[in-house]
């Protein structure tokens, strides 16, 4: 067997000239699998030829369709820093061949902005970069553009899709929450990690979601059929009408800010996606049409095993009502796509900034879907964050929170703490409300002076005292009138209100109680 693929290895490149063998841009040399799952390789060939597909001395054999589409399942293998190959032969001729490929944990990327925003954007650039060259090419990145996105679903990636191995001089344009949770988990369970990146900025859940899925959810149907009865209408004559209509906006826009300038008077003001012209997939932007980006990012994957999603979203739907409703339909496409009923996924509660959007919502229903829907997990940051500023320069403590959350929940890693303190009871008795917080065995701790708790009284909220005595907060009104309410940090930018964490580092939930 091993004299066997040594010859296929060597043949492969001369051989490919006369085999039809085409793979998805995610099967490359510098590639990672997901360790102790079966692997999932697709691709094209000859129609009706017979495929064989080889990886760490095990193979399998398919033939392919009347299209030429093929699909074979090769055996789960160990986690090893060994380089291996990968050869797909065509009627027994080495159609292609893949090389230094590693077995490893392999996690995507998902969300916005905050996802979407790079290393070289964050605090710590240099640290990063000498953390990257200290990997020794053990982390793997598989970049897609995010404007990778289409109306109809795709089977492959768009173009420039690639595996990079990740170092200092390319470290920069990694997903900088996405790299510090694979440093991170590298060097916990020191085994290779790939990262999938699958983010865009501004985009909410939907445009991230399966056209179907929304379709089939009562409450996501009323929200998005008439767009997607639009979108059908769609064609290439409604979008030169657009591209005209943006022209002659941008046109007086443009009149506009040349008299004012003349007129030594500042420039009107616009929405920072003023600019934006229209695009030849949607009659909307494609980070506000539902499905887009699941078409162009997400289908692709197919079955390609992975341990589990980082998702960092939320900010474009943090006032929508039906919040958890569609997280669900999110859920449900991407764990329907990949094939794994059971796909983690570990979210990022929303961190402070002073939002006019209603975020406190948001967090509620952030830390409702790890009640709600198994294997959802929640890192909360609200004691990070920026005031004025959405995107917070300090990503390294997003990528090892959510670290450490995989390393209890999904890893099982024993002496490990994944849990942040969050409210368990509420007493209330007259004047005073007793607020009992479960720390999953640890001590609740106090940064600084205790404050951040609100009570509602005579249906108006406002600021109220307290003081910490073990797990329990005891807040009182500050006139002795009777509570109806209690809440903590539930606002907007509540970073210097934060003072309750878990021995872990981990800030208490925000929450709301009412009587």
């Amino acid at each position: 067997m091993k004299k066997f693929y040594a010859i296929a290895v060597m043949t492969a490149a001369v051989s490919a000239l006369f085999a039809e063998i085409k793979m998805p841009a995610i099967f490359s040399s510098g590639m990672v699998f997901q360790q102790q799952k079966p692997i999932n390789v697709w691709g094209t060939a000859k129609p009706n030829s017979e495929v064989m597909v080889m990886f760490d001395f095990k193979n399998t054999t398919v033939k392919a369709d009347a299209d030429g589409n093929w699909h074979a399942t090769l055996p789960a293998a160990k986690a090893s820093f060994n380089p291996l190959a990968l050869t797909v032969f065509e009627d027994k001729i080495p159609g292609a061949t893949f090389y230094n490929i590693y077995v490893g944990e392999v996690w995507i990327a998902g969300g916005q902005s905050n996802m979407e925003w790079c290393v070289a954007s964050t605090d710590d650039v240099k640290g990063a970069k000498a953390s990257a060259d200290k990997s020794a090419g053990k982390i793997r990145y598989f970049k897609q553009s995010s404007n990778g996105f289409s109306k109809l679903p795709k089977t492959e990636f768009q173009k420039g899709a690639q595996w990079q191995t990740i170092n200092s001089k390319n470290v920069h344009a990694m997903t900088a929450v996405g790299f510090y949770f694979a440093e991170k988990l590298l060097k916990d369970l020191n085994v290779p990690v790939g990262i999938i990146y699958s983010s865009k900025g501004a985009a909410s859940m939907a445009t991230w979601s399966d056209r179907s899925k929304l379709l089939e959810n009562k409450t996501t149907a009323k929200k998005y059929a008439d767009f997607f009865k639009e979108l059908d209408a769609y064609d290439a004559a409604a979008h030169q009408k657009l591209l005209a209509a943006h022209k002659e906006k941008i046109a007086k826009y443009e009149a506009k800010v040349k008299e004012c300038k003349a007129a030594g008077k500042p420039a009107p003001t616009v929405a920072w996606d003023f600019k934006y012209a229209p695009n030849d997939q949607s009659p909307k932007t494609d980070y506000k049409s539902p499905s887009l980006h699941f078409n162009g990012k997400v289908v692709p994957m197919r079955d390609f095993a992975v341990r589990g999603v980082i998702w960092y979203q939320g900010e474009s739907d943090a006032s929508d009502p039906d919040y958890c409703e569609l997280f669900k339909v999110l859920l449900d496409s991407w764990r329907g796509s990949l094939k794994d009923a059971d796909l983690p996924f570990i979210q990022v509660q929303l961190a402070s900034f002073s939002s006019k959007a209603n975020w406190p919502w948001a967090r509620s229903c952030q830390y409702r879907n790890t009640q709600i829907f198994k294997n959802v997990y929640m890192a909360p940051i609200i004691d990070t964050g920026e005031e004025f500023n959405i995107h917070p320069h300090y990503k390294s403590v997003v990528g090892y929170r959510m670290e450490t959350i995989a390393l209890e929940k999904i890893y099982g890693k024993k002496g490990v703490c994944a849990d942040a303190p969050v409210m368990k009871s509420v007493v209330f008795k007259g004047d005073t409300a007793t607020v009992e917080f479960e720390t999953f065995k640890g001590a609740l701790k106090v940064d600084g002076k205790p404050r951040g708790f609100e009570t509602m009284i005579n249906g108006k909220w406002s600021p109220a005292q307290v003081s910490i005595a073990g797990k329990k907060a005891i807040v009182k009104s500050s006139d002795g009138s009777e509570i109806r309410g209690v809440r903590y940090a539930w606002k907007n930018w509540a970073k210097p209100d934060v003072c309750l964490f878990g021995e872990n580092g981990f800030p208490a939930i925000p929450f709301e109680s009412l009587k």
